[in-house]
């Protein structure tokens, strides 16, 4: 069936050739190449770019993908776009646009791998093509344009036939509910599918395509499929048969056995992905959504499905798998885009279907960093003045981090890598300590910190705050949104792997609508993830507290103090090794409870502090914390609690027995204080004292318990017991011999 478009077409057409025909008006003089003699050819060439000063990118798709034939119609300026194959010819068909000029296809041979012809597109015989050619797709009997709201389609011996440089005319244009970005064909059904970015007005797109997917993230993009006729065309009044909710910035689609594969990318300095879903159509619909009076099932590709994602590098435009490879086409070679983009191509890229599909599991983990070196503690997104935003970060280890070139990513959605993308500079933060990344406007860029420190009446310090520059208006964190935020390192490519993240507005009700976290004036605590790097919502509609933790949120530093006891008469003298960090001071415990006046002087290389007024023959447990600091040098929190000492105090004269040298003996092996082949002498000896003392043969008693002495003394065996361990138990056996010997 013609469209109406085609109708009108024709007829223009033919008015125009009968006005010549009387000599009414003359024939139109060719003004540009575009419209010159069609045998004088296109132009087109297939050269190979100089990439000699592109910069390498260590990414798994490089290593394993091999560089193909080489693109063409870049040295003309060209920018291409859509990429599909013709079976009939083993051709590799491309589309392409330059402003101003007509848009094009061209035609590179599979098996040579060398540029076969190019055609300048028209819209009538008269009226060259000028649009987008955002996708292209072969059918069986017509090649297809996407560009705008509709398809333009070309009759396939139209393009079998042409010579290198004729024109090729369209033969019907059919307007199409998503905007025309890319287009693929599968199974008999033309899918049409739009790009969109959130807040960005150059790519919007209708609200009723708006949706939130099952994971309640925005989703703001179609994929539109429409049934072909018999005679492998679109009805012109056509609505779609099937949808497809996407995310945002997709350039294109394909189909490999029964997954549905995206191809995202946006800017010549952000990396692409591949992101491979498990093709839901064969599933119940998810929705059913109104389309000019129709009710068309509507499915989502969102986190549920998502079985496979691949880093590649910038511009990914389109792709199609032939005979077990992937061919790949990127945008980046173009002129407009290889001078100063991150890594041009010049070339298609081939990868094997299985190494693509390799690993390919529903739902697709989440790349996870153990151990992260930073954590977010606090956001607080709810701020009706939208000049006191921030995000709280804490250090959990034991070293300062240089936060230099550090980047803050803001995503609309998880499932899209590029993400806003705030930098760092000139910042640090110390050990165990919090850093607040206030989130300044581009309207209110002077804003003093004082400013800041009476909305929220605390009293940081500079080195305390990073003032982070947002760089458009209307930037900032959106109020009743599902968002993500996160920290990358210096160098990270954006939505590339980040050392830890967090979410807020991330439940539902049950009617599937976002149930928003905060109200003006509240904020979100988070607390330290079990495992992985995505920090777990621990609090919600909590008063701003930036700089300061609560209990559970962060782990207890371990600052491995490795206490030691040496009992006295009436009194414990504690040691322990001193932390590598800064500390406010140590407070010491007794059976679980704080002991006053507690901050230890340094003594030597070691920490120490004599517990007194103890009651000799008594067992006393002792522990030490460390007292953290801020950047003021106030106190915080307490580190986790050292290990566990038992002790008990006695004097000379309270030694009656052997059985409390051997508790001894058993404490220091627990603390460490004791080990080896010593243990089982001394406790040898022990026994064999014991035994003589028993049996009223005292001298021999006394021979073993000096042997002891000579084990405990020994050069070979000083590895094996602490000094600390050695002077207590020389001390104790020697008041034992004394007593002995009376």
């Amino acid at each position: 069936m013609k469209s109406y478009r085609k109708r009108i077409i024709s007829t223009i057409s033919m008015f125009m050739a009968m006005l010549m025909s009387i000599g009414f008006i003359s024939a139109p003089v060719a003004q540009a190449a575009e419209t010159a003699n069609p045998t004088a050819g296109s132009g087109i060439t297939q050269e190979a770019l100089d990439l000699s000063g592109r910069k390498p990118l260590n990414l798994d798709f490089l290593k394993k993908a091999t560089e193909g034939p080489i693109t063409p119609g870049l040295k003309q300026d060209y920018t291409a776009q859509g990429l599909s194959y013709i079976p009939e010819n083993n051709w590799i068909v491309n589309s392409y646009y330059l402003d101003g000029k007509p848009s094009i296809i061209s035609i590179t041979d599979v098996a040579t791998g060398k540029f076969v012809k190019a055609m300048p597109l028209y819209i009538d015989d008269f009226t060259p093509y000028t649009g987008h050619a955002g996708g292209i797709a072969v059918s069986k009997q017509h090649v297809w344009i996407s560009s705008g709201s509709k398809v333009y389609q070309i009759k396939l011996e139209d393009v079998t036939n042409a010579r290198d440089g004729d024109k090729l005319v369209f033969s019907d244009i059919i307007p199409t509910e998503a905007k025309g970005s890319y287009v693929n064909y599968d199974a008999g059904v033309l899918w049409v599918g739009e790009f969109a970015r959130l807040n960005d007005d150059n790519y919007k797109t209708d609200p009723s395509h708006h949706k939130k997917d099952r994971n309640g993230y925005d989703q703001l993009a179609w994929i539109t499929g429409y049934k072909l006729n018999a005679d492998d065309t679109i009805d012109p009044m056509a609505t779609p048969d099937y949808i497809l909710s996407t995310q945002d910035e997709i350039q294109g689609m394909t189909v490999i056995q029964d997954k549905v594969v995206l191809a995202r990318s946006y800017g010549r300095n952000n990396m692409s992905d591949i992101l491979i879903y498990q093709n839901p159509l064969s599933e119940t619909p998810h929705e059913f959504v109104q389309v000019k009076g129709k009710s068309v099932p509507l499915w989502f590709l969102d986190k549920q499905n998502i079985g496979q994602r691949m880093t590649l590098p910038p511009m990914l435009e389109d792709a199609f798998e032939l005979n077990g490879k992937v061919y790949f086409l990127f945008e980046s070679g173009a002129t407009q885009y290889r001078g100063d983009g991150l890594y041009p191509v010049d070339c298609y890229y081939l990868l094997n279907t299985a190494q693509l599909l390799d690993g390919f599991t529903v739902p697709y983990p989440e790349p996870v960093a153990e151990d992260p070196e930073l954590l977010i503690t606090e956001i607080a997104n709810y701020d009706d003045a939208k000049i006191y935003e921030y995000v709280e970060i804490y250090n959990p280890t034991d070293q300062t981090i240089d936060l230099d070139g550090y980047l803050l990513w803001y995503y609309t959605n998880s499932m899209i890598s590029h993400a806003n993308e705030w930098p760092i500079k000139n910042k640090k933060i110390g050990p165990y300590q919090t850093l607040v990344l206030w989130l300044k406007t581009t309207g209110d860029p002077n804003l003093p910190l004082s400013e800041f420190n009476k909305r929220y009446g605390v009293d940081l310090t500079e080195d305390q705050v990073f003032q982070v520059m947002l760089t458009t208006s209307g930037q900032g964190l959106h109020k009743t949104a599902k968002r993500k935020l996160a920290i990358a390192k210096p160098g990270s490519y954006k939505g590339g792997p980040a050392i830890v993240s967090a979410e807020y507005n991330d439940e539902l009700d049950g009617k599937g609508n976002v149930i928003v976290d905060n109200v003006n004036g509240t904020t979100n605590y988070y607390r330290y993830p079990e495992s992985g790097n995505q920090m777990v919502k621990f609090m919600s509609r909590q008063k701003p507290n930036p700089g300061t933790l609560v209990p559970g949120q962060v782990p207890d530093p371990d600052l491995h103090l490795n206490l030691q006891a040496a009992a006295g008469d009436s009194k414990v003298t504690l040691s322990w090794k001193p932390s590598a960090i800064d500390l406010y001071g140590y407070r010491v415990y007794q059976n679980g409870q704080p002991v006053s006046d507690s901050v230890a002087t340094v003594t030597s290389s070691n920490y120490s502090f004599t517990v007194e007024n103890l009651m000799n023959g008594v067992d006393y447990e002792f522990t030490v914390t460390g007292v953290l600091k801020d950047q003021n040098g106030k106190p915080t929190r307490e580190s986790l609690p050292s290990n566990t000492v038992r002790v008990t105090p006695m004097g000379s004269t309270d030694i009656t027995d052997i059985q409390s040298i051997r508790n001894m003996i058993e404490q220091y092996v627990m603390d460490g204080q004791l080990k080896g082949p010593l243990v089982s002498q001394l406790t040898n000896k022990l026994d064999q004292a014991e035994h003589q003392f028993t049996k009223g043969s005292t001298k021999q008693a006394i021979k073993f318990l000096q042997d002891f002495q000579k084990h405990l003394d020994n050069k070979s065996m000083q590895n094996n017991v602490t000094e600390n361990a050695k002077e207590n138990l020389m001390t104790n056996v020697q008041a034992l011999i004394a007593l002995w010997s009376k």
